[in-house]
């Protein structure tokens, strides 16, 4: 990466422009699906994949702390663009960043993993990108990371897209790296001849507490053109325990986007579902030991597409919080019972802030939001994490962000230092960074901590 000279951020609260009028309580209560019925992925749509990795760099530079807005920095210096999809934190509180990476070459992107350190420093990045290691013809264009969990002993976990360049078709992938970052233990695709994504990723202690297993989320095509919530869990090894799509009664095109466990046997998947013409959120509770459906809801909101972005699971696991978009110009958050079918306990949209791509959640079941919003200062559109209280009332708000176009799209939240980590994408060659990193292409991920 480039360095320049440190300066120091500016740093924009949005404290005083979320005022009690721009934060509306939906009076739309969730409509209930019927359990959907759980259809078996066929043995043949999951493969082996091989993985390449293209660059290994350990131990990149320094950086300066500030008050708030403790370190931001452009993660990979691409000479075409990089875009930020997701972020995790390990037990001694590094942070992990994954999401795509254009060099401009032919073939296409790659997909990242950055690691950073507590104060914010780059000690790990990886480009990688997966292929069909039993299909001689199969041409890699695209790997694409979506999202990624890191388990209790260190073991990362990958979910995201692969592109065969031959024929178009994209499948889901999941590779699991030892803790070092590099090493593969396992990776494997789960598509079919259609298109497929892998968008979510959480693990599940095993017993014994020595290894995970691993559940992940995202869509499936049975057929061209028909969009199916899928739903799968490896064990360690890699091994299925199972794997499903879902079809809702009354209901079409569903995808999962994001999926949190309660360790009480139950997994929740935030997503979308077509039910009047267009696409609603989806809220979707699980058995996380076999996979049967058990309760499902969506947030009816005709004319525009919406959908659930991210959902996490409250201490005890009593409630659940779920966030995304309406219409794509209103972020929307909700903390709902377990159950999904009493009323929630607060539902809100927001007026200024527009996407709810990321949640994260601390003991006391505050909740975070990681989107984007307008910085009336600059006119242009930043990054920005919100606070709310048990209540869904904002109690603390921060832009991230310069000129030229940002967003925060997952956050992590480290509950013994009350330190955010936020993962995006910026546009903007004038980001407040800490470390001297330069934008080189049109666009950049983007990482930054901060209390909050």
């Amino acid at each position: 990466m480039n360095r320049l000279s440190f300066f120091r951020p500016h740093v924009e609260s949005l404290e005083d422009r979320l005022q009690p009028t721009a934060v509306v309580p939906l009076t739309q209560a969730p409509l209930p699906l019927d359990p959907p019925a759980a259809q078996a992925v066929p043995d043949s749509s999951f493969h082996p994949l091989g993985v390449v990795l293209n660059n290994h760099v350990e131990g990149a530079g320094g950086i300066g702390i500030q008050a708030i807005l403790n370190s931001t920095t452009y993660v990979t210096g691409a000479p075409a663009a990089a875009t930020g999809r997701g972020v995790a934190l390990d037990a001694d509180g590094n942070s992990y960043v994954v999401g795509s990476f254009d060099d401009g070459g032919p073939n296409g992107s790659q997909a990242f993993l950055a690691v950073y350190d507590t104060n914010g420093t780059q000690i790990l990045f990886n480009t990688f990108q997966a292929f069909d290691s039993q299909n001689s013809t199969y041409q890699t264009l695209n790997t694409e990371a979506h999202g990624v969990a890191v388990d209790q002993v260190g073991n990362i976990y990958v979910v995201g897209q692969t592109t065969d360049g031959n024929t178009g078709d994209n499948d889901q992938f999941l590779v699991k790296f030892a803790a070092d970052g590099t090493t593969v233990v396992y990776a494997t695709a789960l598509g079919g001849p259609n298109q497929d994504s892998g968008n979510g990723v959480t693990t599940e202690p095993t017993p014994d507490g020595a290894d995970s297993n691993v559940v992940f989320t995202g869509i499936f095509q049975d057929a061209p053109g028909s969009n199916n919530v899928t739903v799968a869990k490896l064990d360690p090894a890699g091994n299925v325990i199972f794997a499903f799509f879902y079809t809702f009664t009354g209901a079409t095109n569903g995808q999962g986007n994001a999926v949190a466990l309660d360790g009480l046997g139950s997994a929740y998947v935030a997503g979308s579902i077509n039910v009047n013409g267009d696409s609603d959120p989806l809220m979707f509770k699980l058995d996380s030991s076999a996979g049967a459906g058990v309760q499902a809801a969506f947030l009816p909101n005709p004319g525009t597409d919406d959908a659930f972005n991210a959902v996490t699971v409250d201490d005890g696991g009593a409630t659940v919080n779920f966030g995304g978009t309406l219409g794509g110009v209103n972020a929307v958050v909700g903390k709902f019972n377990a159950d999904l079918s009493a009323a929630p306990v607060y539902l809100v949209s927001f007026a200024d802030v527009t996407t709810a791509n990321g949640l994260a959640s601390d003991a006391a079941g505050n909740v975070y939001l990681a989107g984007s919003a307008t910085n009336p200062d600059t006119g242009t559109v930043q990054a920005v994490v919100v606070k709310l209280d048990t209540t869904g009332t904002p109690a603390d708000s921060l832009f991230v962000g310069g000129t030229g176009g940002d967003s925060g799209n997952a956050i992590a939240y480290n509950r013994n230092t009350g330190v955010a980590s936020l993962a995006g994408t910026t546009a903007s060659p004038d980001l407040p960074v800490t470390d001297g990193s330069s934008l080189i292409g049109a666009a950049d991920a983007f990482f930054a901590t901060l209390s909050i």
